[in-house]
This record gives structure tokens, C-alpha cells and sequence, in this order.
């Protein structure tokens, strides 16, 4: 991950994969967000586009700092032929675990508030 701020005033984060340390990664990611919110930056553009995938809780985790409710991602349905339905098991949840300030004392949250304008290059691959 690589973050600056351009000309314009906004700030620009390229992400080149997921598959980085974790807790490195989101230490960068909320270094980034607290300088946003400190300097009072407009808006963020995220870059993908040289994105090679990886570890999805990673790139939910970094979403994460964009919202300050929690929210449930998705869930994995199986089909039950005995009942003729889906079944969706709660415990399979996935869930934002959402930044919190770590002292109390924090002017700020560790959420941003800003714009964010999200870039990746088009793709033919699916999963």
C-alpha cells in the first residue's frame, strides 16, 4: 500500500494486494486515515487497479473504517433438497469489526468521513 496526497488536496491510496501482513496493513491504513482527518483532506481515491486479490477479511476490515455501524457482509446459503430451501447458518456471518478509539481522550474518530472514490481496471475473471 502506498498513500500520498496530490495537488488537487486529495489524498491518493494505491493498493497493490490483500495478501500483506494484516495487522502491518491496518496499521498503515489507520496511520493514513488519522493524517486524512487531521489535515482535513476532502476526499480519498482508492486505487485497485494493479490489485492482485487475497485475503478478503483484510479488504473488509479496511472498509470497515468508512462506516461506524456494524454491518453484516454477507452469509454462505446451502440448499436443503429435504426442505426445498436455503439454509443460512447466522453463525457464518461475515461481520465489520469496527476501529474504535483506543483512548478516550482521542479528538477524533479513527472512521473516515470523507469522500472516497474507489478505481479498478475492469475484469473478466470471476470467483
Amino acid at each position: 500500500m502506498e498513500f500520498t496526497v496530490l495537488d488537487n488536496g486529495y489524498g491518493l491510496a494505491t493498493i497493490y494486494s490483500f495478501f500483506d501482513n494484516t495487522l502491518l496493513t491496518i496499521q498503515l491504513w489507520e496511520r493514513m486515515i488519522q493524517m486524512l482527518n487531521d489535515n482535513e483532506i476532502p476526499g480519498l481515491i482508492i486505487d485497485m487497479r494493479q490489485n492482485g486479490g487475497g485475503s478478503g477479511f483484510l479488504a473488509d476490515q479496511m472498509a470497515a473504517y468508512s462506516f461506524d455501524e456494524e454491518l453484516t457482509l454477507g452469509n454462505t446459503g446451502f440448499y436443503d433438497p429435504d426442505s426445498a430451501d436455503f439454509f443460512f447458518d447466522p453463525r457464518s456471518e461475515g461481520v465489520f469489526y469496527l476501529p474504535r478509539r483506543v483512548f478516550a481522550t482521542a479528538a477524533r474518530s479513527p472512521c473516515w468521513s470523507g469522500r472516497t472514490a474507489p478505481v479498478r481496471a475492469n475484469s473478466s475473471r470471476t470467483t
